[in-house]
């Protein structure tokens, strides 16, 4: 980051006055420090087990844990006037080998038929618009994100293990044309919460290291807080800071 100072503090602020501008090789220390974090936490996603009863046939699904997620691609870019976007794109995962078993009563017997399933995702990607602010009381950077995800296609290979699965083959028909649906739904609710909140609580920690460095001396340290909200142009973010002295042992270490 680099820094240069102002003539001029904005109005109600004392101490030392500094522009911080983060460039491409700032963001990229920010995208190379969030990826594996989503990488990590979708890894760890659990599908709870599912059951209940649909025309007539009842149904149950193991628990599913997430794994196998990838990410093909990924930028993290300037937006002039709004912040920054973070694209990821090829993003995929895969679906361990699960077990079900589907039952529906035929005449007066219930046939129950049970197998395993696994699959994947791919072809999937998220643009993702971050917004930085100041925030008070002491102009301290937080970042809101809003997704936009385009979603390939959830395919799921299902091996029916039994005799009775033959004979109420129209039944596994039916459990293999919904479970698709079913676990897709799962993987949309939970996935893009999951990496919004991650963007927002792991960002702000990587964003305010950047940024918020105190500097340290012998004698005296000066801690520095967003005086206004960050601006994004000429492919830079520009961040206005103002530093309030504090007492060496009260501030963090590192020096600027």
């Amino acid at each position: 980051m680099k820094r240069a100072l102002v003539a001029a503090n904005p109005p109600g602020f004392t101490g030392p006055g500094v522009v911080g501008t983060i460039g491409g090789q700032g963001l990229q220390k920010i995208l190379n420090g969030l990826i594996p974090m989503i990488v990590k936490e979708v890894n760890g996603i659990v599908i709870p087990a599912m059951s209940g009863k649909a025309s007539g046939i009842e149904y149950s699904i193991g628990a599913i844990t997430v794994g196998g997620f990838t990410v093909g691609g990924s930028s993290l870019t300037f937006v002039e006037g709004k912040g920054l976007n973070l694209k990821l794109g090829g993003l995929g995962l895969a679906l361990p080998s699960t077990s079900f078993r589907i039952k529906k009563k035929i005449l007066f017997t219930h046939v129950s038929c049970s197998g395993h399933f696994n699959g994947g995702l791919a072809n999937t990607g998220v643009n993702v618009g971050i917004n930085i602010s100041a925030i008070e009381p002491k102009g301290t950077p937080k970042i809101t994100s809003v997704s936009t995800w385009t979603w390939g296609p959830l395919n799921v290979n299902v091996k029916l293990s039994n005799v009775f699965c033959k004979i109420i083959k129209d039944i596994a028909s039916w459990f293999i044309g919904n479970i698709n649906s079913k676990i897709e739904n799962v993987i949309k609710s939970k996935i893009p919460p999951l990496i919004n909140n991650l963007i927002n609580t792991k960002g702000n920690e990587i964003l305010s290291d950047l940024v918020l460095n105190k500097n340290i001396g012998k004698d005296a340290a000066v801690t520095y807080y967003l005086t206004q909200n960050p601006t994004s142009a000429n492919d830079a973010l520009s961040v206005y800071l103002s530093g309030e002295f504090v007492k060496p042992t009260t501030a963090a270490s590192g020096d600027n």
